[in-house]
């Protein structure tokens, strides 16, 4: 009686090799095939013979799992450079090193278990400033120019340095620039900033992007868009408590000015 239905088991398993040839070259059967042919035939020692491969296969899959884990791994990749963007500041960014593991044995590689390992640190920025500029608390570059030119000029000054007015656009950039003016023996109170219009209450324009862009700082009832006022200035408006805000102004009006550079 056992003659013909494993006659038939193997009749089963050709027949299903012969129609997954076009799928794939291994010459391994697996117990996920047998169980899946005694299941698709309605041969049940077919698919007992398949299920008892698969418990098998697994025992030796987490040995050779637990042998690749404990290899040697290959040496560590040097680090990388510190990854430092200018959302971060410019201070602290992170390194990253590498290693494999777990593909200098034979059977590592045949059940496909090296794996890669990934190491972190924290890392500073070894950015600095260029041109004369000051590397301020938070990471920036930059540079009070006593003036007094009108917006235009003071822009053009600032692209002359590879940069562009102050784009105030953070509570730490405004707290840079409020440290930068506490610093000067100012004479006057209003500086001109990154900010401009071509029309009346048209939408702002700036030299590079925002750090943040729902950020604004804007003075009380301003931007009140006066005809004229298509630039923005830095204002402080409460000198007692040293507090600056943007206005509107118009650009042809003679300020000092703060630039920014990044490099």
């Amino acid at each position: 009686m056992h003659v013909p239905i494993v006659y038939t088991s193997l009749l089963a398993m050709l027949a299903f090799r012969a129609s997954s040839v076009n799928h794939s070259r291994k010459n391994n059967i697996s117990g996920q095939t047998l169980y899946n042919v005694g299941i698709n035939y309605n041969m049940t020692l077919l698919s007992i013979i398949g299920k008892a491969m698969k418990n098998v296969e697994s025992d030796v899959r987490e040995v050779a799992e637990e042998m690749c884990r404990l290899h040697r791994c290959k040496e560590w990749t040097e680090w990388s450079d510190c990854d430092v963007s200018a959302e971060k500041q410019r201070r602290v960014g992170v390194q990253t090193r590498s290693r494999t593991c777990g593909e200098n044995t034979t059977i590592c590689e045949r059940y496909g278990i090296s794996r890669t390992v990934l190491d972190y640190k924290v890392c500073e920025s070894k950015f600095r400033c260029s041109k004369e500029y000051n590397f301020t608390t938070n990471g920036f570059c930059f540079k009070y120019y006593a003036g007094p030119k009108s917006w235009d000029n003071a822009e053009a000054v600032c692209r002359s340095d590879s940069g562009h007015l102050v784009h105030v656009d953070s509570e730490l950039k405004a707290k840079d620039v409020n440290d930068t003016l506490l610093a000067q023996s100012l004479k006057r109170n209003e500086v001109w900033i990154d900010g401009r219009r071509s029309v009346q209450a048209g939408l702002w324009s700036y030299g590079y992007k925002a750090t943040n862009p729902n950020f604004t700082y804007w003075g009380d009832n301003d931007p009140d868009n006066g005809p004229t006022e298509l630039c923005m200035l830095y204002n402080n408006y409460d000198k007692t408590n040293f507090l600056w805000r943007y206005f509107d102004y118009p650009c042809n009006s003679s300020f000092q000015f703060i630039c920014q550079i990044f490099a």
